[in-house]
């Protein structure tokens, strides 16, 4: 529950819809479980993906409630690279007398 979107009743769903995590083999099988894997549409020389009508729709929701949230939240800002965090100042220099 510490990412944002997973509340508690989200929380809920995703436990009581999986029941286990190790039930699934995979990323992979557990995003067909759910729905979210894509699916070959190709004909002849073209070459695409469409989304799943399938799987455990309750599921899908649940995780598309949290990509949702997700993609509205506001990024935490943090230093990207040495540049953009605090610069150090020179030390002073000793006063001549």
């Amino acid at each position: 529950m510490a990412i944002p979107g997973v509340g508690p009743l989200v929380a809920a769903k995703i436990l009581g819809e999986t029941h286990d995590a190790r039930h699934f083999r995979s990323a992979a099988a557990f995003a067909a479980h759910a729905g979210t894997a894509p699916v070959p549409a190709s004909t002849g020389n073209t070459h695409r993906h469409r989304s799943a009508r399938g799987g455990n729709r309750q599921l899908n929701h649940a995780l598309f409630t949290i990509a949702m949230v997700q993609a509205r939240w506001p990024p935490k800002h943090g230093p990207t690279s040495p540049g953009n965090g605090p610069r150090a100042r020179p030390a002073p220099r000793p006063a001549d007398a």
